[in-house]
């Protein structure tokens, strides 16, 4: 398998990321070390820990040596940044936050309402195209994060990144390939598996599992 040419393939891409979006759960945390000088100073820091003297978020100012914890779960879900298509009829949105859809991370050149990332003017495209069919060309598709520097961080951020996010990438699109090039995959119960939650009780310290078992049947491709 040309590994390469499977890593760029945008639907599975963007299945993926958003399987991430939806499951990873963990706490960024970070601990606020005082202003260079000081830690000189005080701590005899031989390197360079914080170049902001009075770091703050919104309207709090965050004391040094505390420790800042950043939800991811909650980031991947920013109703203030996240693209959730329309707004449809009932009022509700097209692709709402806390559900899958395979291809929200998937961007198309005609199509105002595809990307990840809320758009400017978006009230102004659900005016203008409510009534109007929009034709999408698959080959067209490009998989992008763009617009969501510092909101999508299913690897974690900063310095300390997950060094091994690129190696799991791979190895998350190379089995998900082999399986559906290997088995014909069927839940049996598929009502049931769309209901299906995460389990809450690996919040905040892992990857959310599903909250009960869904039965599939897998059949063995003829070649």
């Amino acid at each position: 398998m040309d590994l390469d040419k499977l890593i760029s393939c945008p639907l599975l891409q963007s299945v993926v990321a958003e399987v991430l979006r939806l499951n990873v759960a963990v706490m960024i945390n970070r601990v606020r070390y005082p202003f260079i000088h000081e830690c000189k100073r005080a701590y005899n820091y031989p390197f360079q820990t914080s170049i902001v003297p009075n770091f703050k978020l919104g309207k709090w100012t965050v004391q040094p040596d505390k420790i800042i914890l950043a939800s991811i779960y909650f980031s991947h879900r920013d109703k203030g940044c996240w693209n959730t298509g329309r707004k449809l009829d009932n009022g509700q949105q097209e692709h709402p936050l806390d559900e899958f859809w395979g291809e929200r991370f998937l961007e198309y050149p005609n199509d105002p309402y595809s990307g990840p990332s809320k758009k400017n003017g978006m009230a102004t495209f659900s005016e203008k195209l409510s009534n109007k069919s929009i034709v999408r060309n698959d080959k067209e598709a490009k998989f992008t994060t763009r617009g969501l520097k510092g909101v999508y961080i299913p690897w974690g951020g900063g310095a300390n990144m997950c060094p091994g996010r690129y190696y799991a990438k791979y190895e998350i699109c190379l089995v998900v390939a082999m399986l559906l090039w290997a088995f014909e995959i069927e839940f049996l119960d598929i009502e049931a598996a769309r209901k299906t939650k995460p389990n809450m009780a690996a919040f905040a310290i892992g990857t959310l599992a599903p909250a009960g078992k869904n039965p599939i049947r897998l059949r063995r491709r003829k070649f």
